[in-house]
């Protein structure tokens, strides 16, 4: 489970600093829940994640970059 976290916190990094060009500042995020996509049959996830911006509104996001959990 914990390595399903690390993949996608990765892949939530990778897209976060694709948005520094807009966004300068930085903020802890917390993953709410996994959301499942399942249109060719096999089951990928993306992560819902929730944070404060810096004007104090709470924000909920999705990352639209699904994965597939690695096999253990």
């Amino acid at each position: 489970m914990g390595v399903i976290f690390l993949v996608l916190g990765i892949s939530f990094g990778v897209y976060q600093s694709n948005l520094k060009e807009d966004c300068t500042e930085s903020a802890q995020a917390m993953v709410l829940r996994l959301k499942e996509n399942n249109d060719d049959g096999t089951s990928v996830y993306s992560p819902v994640v929730q944070f404060t911006d810096i004007s104090g509104e709470t924000v909920t996001a999705q990352n639209n970059t699904y994965s597939r959990p690695m096999r253990h």
